[in-house]
């Protein structure tokens, strides 16, 4: 059985994603688990790939999109998207990817009120994997920051299978997919 912290960002994904035509406040269903019920219902509809989800203090939601689109989704439903993403690659699996706040998002002064984002950096005919930061002020990106970028570009687009999970003394932890290529030697 996989944790609370684990399951119910999955339930609550999957209620973000299903392109069910009800009204935001209509219950789509209900799961029971052995320690929890889940309501399901849907928050906002008309999503294009949508990738992840990051949860803001306030109950709205950052949603990405693999098409390099980051959604501000608030608690009625309507969503805008937000400008400062970097232009992203989106050939085959490649796009806009997780997102995550930082753990201590929201903490008084806003010194730690950055979101983290992981994308698909375009490099001529190739790409790479990168993580890149932006500030968090006045619901918009600003000071974007890139983090990582993986050292090599691969082509044609796949194995973009990036996350973001963040351990308890604030160390962030990035996964990338897998990069097959064959040694060249001279």
């Amino acid at each position: 059985m996989l944790p609370r912290a684990l399951t119910t960002p999955c339930f609550i994904t999957a209620a973000l994603l299903l392109p069910l035509h009800a009204h935001a406040s209509d219950p789509i269903a209900t799961i029971e688990s052995d320690h929890l019920t889940f309501h399901i219902q849907r928050v906002a509809h008309d999503l294009h790939h949508p990738w992840a989800v990051a949860f803001l203090p306030d109950g709205r939601y950052l949603v990405s999109e693999r098409s390099g689109a980051l959604l501000l989704v608030e608690r009625n439903g309507e969503k805008r998207t937000l400008s400062g993403i970097p232009d992203v690659s989106t050939h085959g699996q490649g796009g806009l990817l997780d997102v995550s706040l930082h753990p201590r998002f929201g903490e008084e002064g806003g010194g730690h009120d950055w979101v983290y984002f992981t994308w698909s950096k375009p490099d001529g005919n190739r790409s790479r994997t990168a993580l890149s930061r932006a500030k968090w002020q006045n619901d918009a990106l600003h000071d974007v920051e890139l983090v990582f970028e993986q050292n090599l570009a691969s082509a044609p687009g796949r194995h973009y299978g990036s996350r973001i999970a963040w351990l308890p003394d604030d160390t962030l932890l990035m996964s990338i997919g897998c990069l097959f290529y064959t040694p060249f030697y001279v």
